[in-house]
């Protein structure tokens, strides 16, 4: 038809697909590997790629030499502006997907047996209506202010006013394909850490008090 196509590329979804926890041991490696096959027709005849990390980048050079990639970091200088410690609520913020693998209900919960006023920022939109519905009946509930999704001036404003980030991830039920022996945690982090997905980088971008949990 004599159009140019680009494919943007932020996930290694094969991989990505054999840690869904909706997928069954058998439809999750045949999903994976139907889509691993699909990836590797379709992108070897587009006229590039774009790749958000370098890990997604080689694994497309082997593909489409038309590969490059454009890191998806937060602009230098954007977060630096922190608040003097006296300007900080007694609050801590999460910023992200929410949802059951991020360990929502666990942080919401952790907010019944505080002994403080500390509340808990939630930024981003809920991915799973069933644990957006127990998490705001829980007591818990309470100390979390729903900050829903931010442009990047309210993250902003949310990280300046915060005391601390927490960044939860738990552990997913082991992917097909993965040996008896492996823990399903090192599978998922090291797609965490190929993709780099964002949650992580605004704190750490601003050195944010971080708890990182796994």
């Amino acid at each position: 038809m004599g159009k140019k196509v680009i494919f943007d590329s932020h996930e290694d979804v094969p991989r990505q697909l054999l840690s869904k926890p909706y997928l069954g041991p058998v439809s999750g490696r045949v999903l994976s590997n139907a889509f691993a096959m699909f990836e590797r027709y379709a992108c070897a005849r587009f006229d590039g790629i774009i790749a958000a990390t370098p890990f997604i980048r080689n694994k497309f050079l082997k593909i489409n030499r038309n590969t490059v990639d454009v890191n998806n970091f937060p602009m230098a200088g954007e977060l630096d502006s922190a608040a003097p410690l006296e300007n900080k609520r007694h609050e801590v913020c999460y910023v992200g997907g929410i949802g059951a693998v991020r360990g929502m209900r666990e942080v919401v919960r952790a907010g019944e047996f505080l002994q403080s006023d500390a509340r808990l920022n939630l930024v981003g939109t809920f991915s799973e209506a069933v644990v957006e519905a127990e998490v705001k009946a829980w007591p818990g509930g309470a100390r979390v202010n729903a900050c829903g999704f931010l442009d990047r001036q309210g993250v902003r404003d949310v990280l300046q006013r915060s005391l601390a980030g927490v960044v939860t991830f738990l552990p997913l039920p082991k992917p097909p394909g993965l040996a008896a022996d492996q823990d399903v945690r090192v599978h998922v982090l090291r797609h965490t850490r190929d993709c780099l997905r964002l949650p992580l980088w605004p704190r750490d971008h601003r050195r944010q008090p971080m708890r990182h949990v796994r």
